[in-house]
C-alpha cells in the first residue's frame, strides 16, 4: 500500500487534493 501511495502522489495533478488524501491517511500532528 505504502508504494502504491508513492506511485500515486507523482500521478497526482492535484497538490492540494494529495494533501487532502494525506490528512486523511495520516491524522495532523497534535
Amino acid at each position: 500500500d505504502d508504494a502504491d501511495d508513492e506511485d500515486e502522489e507523482e500521478s497526482s495533478d492535484s497538490e492540494e487534493e494529495e494533501e487532502e488524501h494525506l490528512a486523511l491517511t495520516v491524522p495532523a500532528p497534535a
